[in-house]
C-alpha cells in the first residue's frame, strides 16, 4: 500500500507537531517541582489550559470562511508554542509560569484542532483508513520525542528538554508551509439551529455525551500521570519519559489494528476499543505499586486519542457529509474536548488535594465505566 504523495508532507507535519506536543509529559511536573504549585493550583492550571478548547472551535466556526491560509495560522501557532516552551521552565513567579503554560496549551490546541480538521479533509478522499494512518504519524512523532527524552532527561534537565521540544515546533513551521493542508471552504452561512438540531439527534447526542465523560476522565488523569510516577512511585525524569515512551509506542500497532476494528466492527467498534483499554488502564494505575508494573500497564494506553476521537469524526462525516462534519466537529469539540477537559482538570486537582493523587485514577476508572456502559447501550453505529 503506497502512501499518496499528497499526504507525505502532511504526515511529516503531524509527526513534528506531535513531537513538540510530547512536552505534555512534563508540564504539571514542572509546575510542581520548578514553580512549586500545589495540587489545587495544578488542577486550576490544567482547567485554564483546557478552556481554550471551549472558545477556539467557535472562532474557527464563525471565522473559518474568512481564513484563506489556515496553514499560516498553524505556523503562527507553532511559533507561539516554541517561544512558550523555551520560556516555561525559565520564568520566575506563579503568574508568569501560568502565562507560559497557557501559551503552550493554547497554541497546542490551535495546532491540534486545525491539523485534525485539515488532515481528515485531506486524507478522507483516499479512504477512511488513510485518516487513521496519517494520524498514526502523530503518535509516532510523540513516541519518538518521548524516547529521546528518556535517554537524556536526567542529564539535560527541564531546560534542555524544553529547548528540544521547541526545536520540533520550529521544524514543523517550515514543513507545514509546504504541506498544502487546507480547510474545506464554503460560502454558506453558519446555521446554528440546523447544526444543533443535528447534534441533538438522539444517536449523535448520546455519542457526544459518552465521549465527553470519557475525555473528562482521561484528560484529567493523564495530565498528572508524570506527577504520579514521580511522587507516588519515586520515578526520575528519564523514568517518567520511559513510561510515556512505552505507552505511545504501544499505541501505534493498536492504531493500525484500529483499521481492522473499523472494517470488521464499524465505527462503534472503533470508538469503543479505545475506551475499553483506557478503562482497564485507569483501574490498574490505581493499584500499581512499582515502576515495573506501571510500565506494563502503560501498554494499555491504547486508542482513545488516536482511534476513538478519529471514530467520532468518521461517524459525523459518514452521517452528515464532510462540510457539515467539520462544523459539527468544531461545536462538539467545544463540549467534549473543551468543557469536559476543563471540568476534568479542576476535578483532578480537587481529588488530588482532598483524597490523594492515587485516588484520581479510581475516579477516572469509575467515570470510564459509566462512559462505556452509556455508549454500549445508547449509541448505535449507523
Amino acid at each position: 500500500m503506497r502512501t499518496p504523495k499528497a499526504l507525505l508532507l502532511p504526515a511529516i507535519t503531524i509527526f513534528l507537531g506531535f513531537a513538540a506536543m510530547a512536552s505534555n509529559q512534563y508540564h504539571t511536573l514542572v509546575l510542581e517541582l520548578q514553580h512549586h504549585y500545589g495540587a489545587h493550583s495544578i488542577g486550576t492550571a490544567v482547567a485554564l489550559g483546557a478552556s481554550t478548547q471551549i472558545l477556539l472551535p467557535w472562532l474557527l466556526l464563525f471565522l473559518g470562511h474568512h481564513v484563506r491560509n489556515p496553514d499560516r495560522i498553524l505556523r503562527r501557532a507553532y511559533l507561539v508554542l516554541a517561544l512558550s516552551l523555551v520560556s516555561f521552565p525559565l520564568v520566575q513567579g506563579h503568574w508568569l509560569a501560568l502565562l507560559a503554560y497557557f501559551g503552550i496549551i493554547s497554541s497546542l490546541n490551535v495546532g491540534a484542532t486545525l491539523q485534525s480538521i485539515m488532515i481528515i479533509s485531506s486524507a478522507r478522499p483516499y479512504g477512511d483508513h488513510w485518516v487513521l494512518l496519517v494520524r498514526s504519524m502523530g503518535t509516532f512523532g510523540f513516541a519518538f520525542s518521548c524516547m529521546l527524552s528518556s535517554l537524556f532527561a536526567d542529564q539535560i534537565g527541564f531546560n534542555g528538554l524544553y529547548y528540544g521540544f521547541a526545536g520540533f515546533a520550529i521544524l514543523a513551521i517550515f514543513v507545514s508551509k509546504k504541506s498544502g493542508l487546507q480547510m474545506p471552504q464554503s460560502s454558506e452561512p453558519v446555521n446554528l439551529r440546523d447544526l444543533f438540531a443535528k447534534l441533538l439527534q438522539p444517536n449523535t447526542r448520546n455519542l457526544i455525551l459518552g465521549i465527553a465523560l470519557a475525555n473528562l476522565a482521561i484528560t484529567g488523569a493523564t495530565s498528572v500521570l508524570s506527577n504520579y510516577i514521580h511522587d507516588e512511585l519515586g520515578g526520575s525524569k528519564s523514568q517518567v519519559s520511559l513510561a510515556w515512551t512505552i505507552a505511545t509506542f504501544a499505541e501505534m500497532p493498536l492504531i493500525w489494528c484500529s483499521i481492522f476494528f473499523l472494517k470488521r466492527f464499524g465505527v462503534k467498534g472503533l470508538i469503543l476499543s479505545g475506551i475499553v483499554l483506557s478503562t482497564a488502564r485507569m483501574g490498574l494505575l490505581f493499584v500499581v505499586r512499582d515502576l515495573g508494573s506501571l510500565y506494563l500497564v502503560q501498554i494499555l494506553h491504547g486508542l482513545f486519542f488516536g482511534a476513538t476521537l478519529s471514530g467520532v469524526g468518521i461517524y459525523l462525516s459518514r452521517r452528515y457529509g464532510d462540510l457539515v462534519m467539520n462544523r459539527l466537529q468544531l461545536i462538539s469539540q467545544s463540549f467534549y474536548g473543551g468543557l469536559a477537559a476543563a471540568v476534568g482538570g479542576k476535578a483532578t486537582g480537587l481529588i488530588w488535594e482532598e483524597c490523594g493523587l492515587r485516588s484520581v485514577y479510581l475516579a477516572a476508572f469509575l467515570a470510564l465505566v459509566a462512559s462505556l456502559v452509556w455508549l454500549t447501550f445508547w449509541f448505535r453505529s449507523e
